[in-house]
């Protein structure tokens, strides 16, 4: 074999190969599916007066919570969600109003479609050893209003804390009501991800975007 023949070759072998890729990763980024994103879903008939929900509410255990974020994978654009149902925390209502409220995220178990992919938020993007948790809490009362079947919408503000940094945050929170003593709420946070610390992974063929949103969606119960 001539060596002009087996440059040819070697080429050619090259281009085919770096086609293979290609194609294989976009067949990855067009099976991928995110989750939908969460939203309270109520019972219908059942209805909560404002002046009946004093007291203290806790996270269920059917409770889930994760993030969402863009990534491009080989050109194409694709959403990621990671989910966990390690979440517990209580929200605290007087006079009308949520007083006050915490909750927390277990991210140690925080789990996508890829072992890969969650390994590295683990280790390289969270460094879950050392933070393991994020938590959320309200800094202002919220009026609550009565509850019904059908989702609300009310606005509130409070501290999030992923990886040791702690940033003021605005949250959309949807409640709607299950019963007279249980109450289904989602909550979406935007959010810039460097602002709390955090490098979104860039690989060259796959390329985290710097923004996203924690979204979770809870089941609270009256204790």
């Amino acid at each position: 074999m001539t060596r002009k023949r087996l440059i040819l070759i070697l080429v050619a072998a090259a281009i085919v190969a770096a086609g293979l890729v290609f194609a294989g990763t976009r067949i990855y980024a067009s099976t991928l599916t995110a989750d939908e994103q969460f939203a309270a879903q109520g019972a219908a008939g059942a209805s909560i007066a404002a002046a009946d929900a004093t007291g203290t509410w806790s996270v269920a255990t059917d409770s889930n919570a994760g993030y969402r974020v863009g990534e491009v994978l080989a050109g194409q654009q694709v959403t990621v969600t990671g989910r966990t149902t390690e979440v517990t925390g209580t929200v605290s209502i007087a006079d009308s109003k949520i007083e006050s409220g915490t909750i927390t995220v277990n991210l140690t178990n925080v789990a996508t479609d890829d072992e890969g992919r969650d390994e590295q938020f683990r280790s390289l993007v969270i460094d879950t050893a050392a933070n393991p948790e994020a938590t959320f809490v309200l800094t202002s009362p919220v009026d609550l209003g009565d509850l019904t079947g059908t989702a609300t919408d009310i606005a509130a503000t409070g501290d999030l804390t992923i990886k040791g940094v702690t940033q003021s945050v605005d949250v959309t929170l949807k409640a709607a009501a299950l019963s007279a003593t249980s109450v289904s709420v989602s909550v979406d946070i935007p959010l810039t991800w460097t602002d709390f610390g955090v490098t979104p992974p860039d690989l060259g063929f796959v390329k985290v975007e710097n923004t996203g949103s924690i979204e979770a969606l809870l089941t609270l119960n009256k204790q």
